[in-house]
């Protein structure tokens, strides 16, 4: 299927060609830079991008090519411009970069918007290349931070908290708790939890739990919780990242992640496999790592991109 779009793609650049740039085809002539871009971006989408998003740009040579529905329309000189194309309020409008590629997703709509994020100590914001005492231990940016700033959301809640696990334990903050009783204004909900269970040995359960006892059960009763209380909003969880030890002798981190999808998938819940995706192997030779916590720099250069491409890919089709 992709050879065949790839083909139809091409058949469709003299076509395309003739807007680059919002030109007209009578007052000018498309460049051979223009005509080379708009060919590579047209390869690039059949070779890396499975899903197109209904607005995309791919950068390459100083060029900036855009796509609607999979569809190159031009060739512009910024991101600005082709972005003023696509949207009547271009300013509040946003490009968001998909990780390791030429690729951003364009966005007009996430500017009002009110982001919740939940979570333990890695959304809470502690830098695991730092130790307890020094200033940078809680990093200035934590990922929800990033997010909004990337994204122009309205506003962000950080409701992490260090420790915080699913299940009550008598040293750790229960976060199912703490979800269950807010009730504040949030148009998307994150949720990232499940590694503090983890090194605890805090019990997995099994699918069919319903009471704060498990981490099945309690993410059935968050997930409960979220889609009653906020119908219309986009509520996303996060699996954890790996982690240096992944068996804690009773079972896997993988086993956590695991029930996040098994869950979420009962309520129709989008995931981010951050396990598979968070690239925290990255980390774990950088001393003094904690072998827990990701980087600042790390939130930078992966989570927070992930989140952003995640959230400008789903926002639209699944809330």
């Amino acid at each position: 299927m992709k050879k065949i779009a790839f083909l139809f793609a091409l058949a469709l650049l003299a076509t395309a060609l003739i807007s680059c740039g919002g030109r007209n085809e009578d007052d000018v002539t498309i460049t051979e830079q223009d005509r080379a871009a708009m060919r590579e971006a047209t390869a690039a989408l059949a070779d890396r991008i499975s899903e197109p998003a209904e607005y995309m740009l791919y950068e390459t040579d100083g060029r900036v090519v855009a796509f609607q529905n999979g569809k190159a329309t031009g060739v512009y000189d910024s991101k600005e411009a082709a972005l003023a194309e696509f949207f009547d309020a271009p300013a509040a409008a946003t490009a968001v970069p998909v990780p390791d590629t030429s690729w951003y997703i364009c966005r007009g709509d996430l500017a009002p918007l009110t982001y919740v994020a939940f979570g333990d100590s890695i959304t809470y914001g502690i830098d695991g290349n730092y130790r307890v005492g020094d200033s940078a231990y809680r990093m200035t940016n934590p990922y929800p931070n990033l997010v909004g700033e990337t994204l122009g959301l309205q506003a962000v809640r950080n409701m992490g908290v260090s420790g915080a696990s699913f299940c009550p334990h008598p040293d750790r903050a229960n976060m199912t708790s703490n979800i269950l009783g807010f009730g504040g204004e949030a148009d998307i909900i994150s949720l990232l939890l499940g590694v503090n269970d983890f090194t605890s040995k805090l019990p997995l359960g099994e699918p069919t739990d319903r009471d704060h006892t498990t981490i099945y059960g309690c993410l059935h009763l968050i997930s409960e919780h979220f889609k009653t209380l906020y119908p219309d909003a986009f509520i996303f969880y996060m699996t954890p990242f790996q982690y240096k030890n992944p068996d804690n002798g009773v079972y896997r981190l993988e086993d956590v992640a695991n029930a996040v999808k098994t869950v979420a998938a009962e309520y129709e819940i989008p995931v981010l496999d951050l396990y598979t995706l968070g690239k925290y192997e990255l980390e774990m030779n950088v001393s003094p790592n904690d072998g827990i916590h990701p980087s600042q720099q790390h939130h930078i250069d992966y989570t927070a991109p992930l989140i952003c491409e995640f959230l400008a890919r789903h926002y639209e089709n699944e809330k």
